[in-house]
């Protein structure tokens, strides 16, 4: 198995126990930190606004997959 930390350029560090109200704050349109992805681990928000790679490998043997990116 692949480590996920593998697949992440980690961005801004969060170090926090996971809350809704955190939660909800950090993925506010108006927060920097809204844009990419967020690392969790056990109840708690390693970092946020992380980069995530993307693959154009053939998944489960289909030849045509697709992917969406949200902003």
């Amino acid at each position: 198995m692949i480590p996920l930390y593998s697949f992440i350029q980690k961005e801004t560090a969060v170090g926090a126990t996971l809350t809704l109200s955190l939660l909800k704050a950090i993925f506010y349109s108006g927060n920097l930190l809204h844009n990419g992805a967020m690392m969790i681990s056990r109840n708690q928000i390693i970092s946020a606004a992380n980069v995530l790679s993307l693959t154009t490998a053939i998944i489960s043997g289909k030849s045509s997959v697709s992917v969406t990116v949200l902003h």
